[in-house]
């Protein structure tokens, strides 16, 4: 992990390999959602997902058989933690051309926000804070990451990095600077904004006791962190509430087929948007596909100036089978 054994060198090295796979350890209530949106824009169809034992063996088919591509792959997802016995088998290897990471969160706080979630999804569920806790160790980080041995040790070998969701805005600016991704739109995802019930003082003892190697692997992750950004870390934290400006991180790239960068796609449609109105609105369609929350940017470019191609856009889109959120950014277009 970053600063414990690993450097920050040894880890640049690993991802400048060119066939190289990173492989995001999705657990669950700890950012995780915002950190996939964010790769999969920037890797487009090389992000390969791993949610449940379907995509598990999907992703592996993919990873070992012909339709494999060459070039970097990020696999991210639930049970992405379950690929690790068969990464050595297809070429991947730590410390060599695989870069594994992962974000926690406090286990308090992941308990009482899990216990939110459940409630919202299902009305059904109606147990107690208190009696949540007494059956989460089905839940808990060591037995997500089949962490058998000491937690210092499955630290310092079976992880590259470890982000904290109390401390995304670093982590992630830390995370992409490792990566070499442009800033992303950070978007916050699942969250309950209802009051959450509270473990009673009175269980805190006896659940802090129970899962003590996920509080120490929570500590071990936090103090890293904190030094790892102190010596490494030359961007800006991501601001998760404000969207900026990415011109300054990110490259046009005039190749509609090899830009698969919705970024890179946007600022390069600004730029032909004068001298080739055509092939601008290729680059904008195709920006949207890669993140359809880029229709208020490009609503905002086009509106008085190319009112045509701002309605071709929504008319491409508006006939297209989208989910209740994807429409509301569809509708900016109109």
């Amino acid at each position: 992990m970053l600063l414990f054994d690993d450097s920050y060198d040894d880890l640049r090295r690993i991802l400048a390999h060119p066939d190289h796979l990173v492989i995001f350890f999705h657990a669950h209530k700890t950012a995780g959602t915002a950190v996939e949106k964010a790769l999969i824009a920037h890797y487009g169809t090389r992000a390969i997902p791993c949610h449940n034992p379907a995509d598990r063996k999907a992703a592996l088919a993919r990873l070992e058989g012909r339709s494999r591509p060459a070039g970097r792959l990020v696999v991210y997802g639930h049970d992405a933690v379950f690929l690790q016995d068969d990464l050595g088998r297809l070429g991947y290897r730590a410390g060599e051309n695989l870069f594994r990471f992962t974000f926690l969160r406090h286990p308090l706080d992941r308990l009482e926000s899990w216990h939110a979630f459940r409630r919202l999804r299902d009305p059904a569920v109606t147990d107690s804070i208190a009696e949540f806790a007494q059956h989460y160790r089905k839940y808990s980080l060591v037995r997500h990451f089949r962490i058998e041995a000491e937690v210092v040790d499955w630290m310092r070998e079976g992880i590259d990095f470890v982000g904290l969701c109390e401390d995304f805005e670093r982590s992630a600016a830390l995370l992409f600077q490792l990566l070499d991704m442009p800033a992303p739109e950070v978007k916050s995802y699942n969250v309950n904004r209802g009051e959450k019930e509270r473990l009673p003082l009175a269980d805190l003892p006896q659940f802090l006791h129970r899962y003590r190697r996920e509080t120490a692997m929570y500590e071990i992750a936090r103090a890293a962190l904190l030094r790892a950004c102190e010596a490494h870390l030359t961007r800006q934290p991501v601001d998760a509430r404000v969207i900026g400006s990415f011109a300054k991180v990110t490259r046009t790239n005039r190749s509609l087929e090899a830009n698969n960068d919705a970024h890179s796609l946007y600022l390069t449609g600004i730029e032909l948007l004068e001298e080739d109105p055509g092939r601008a609105q290729a680059f904008f369609e195709k920006a949207l596909r890669r993140n359809i929350r880029f229709a208020k940017r490009i609503a905002a470019a086009l509106r008085g100036r190319d009112d045509a191609m701002l309605a071709a856009l929504h008319g491409r889109f508006a006939s297209e089978a989208l989910d209740p959120e994807e429409r509301q950014h569809v509708a900016l277009l109109s």
